[in-house]
């Protein structure tokens, strides 16, 4: 049975960041993320109203959850996430059932 866990990030940024900022920011993320244990892939999209979604696709939930504690300490990651506006992100985990 195939396993994979898809994380799910909706989040607007911060008032003063540019989409084109945000998705330069974004690269040295998935630089960082293709080195992780599980890591299957990654979208990264905005809506029309500027609202954000990040999906990461992971083998299991545990790869999700040791990758998101490491990423909380990467200087390649931190950048990307200052630009989130918090009071607006949310995230979940779901596993894929079909």
């Amino acid at each position: 049975m195939k396993t994979e866990v898809i994380e799910v990030v909706l989040f607007k940024p911060k008032a003063e960041v540019s989409p084109d900022t945000l998705k330069k920011a974004a690269l040295p993320v998935n630089q960082f993320l293709s080195k992780q244990l599980g890591y299957k892939g990654r979208d990264l999209a905005v809506s029309e109203n500027s609202q954000w979604v990040d999906i990461v696709r992971w083998e299991s939930l545990e790869n999700a959850h040791t990758a998101q504690e490491a990423a909380m300490k990467s200087t390649a990651c931190l950048p990307y996430f200052s630009m989130i506006d918090e009071a607006t992100m949310q995230m979940y985990h779901f596993e894929v059932a079909l």
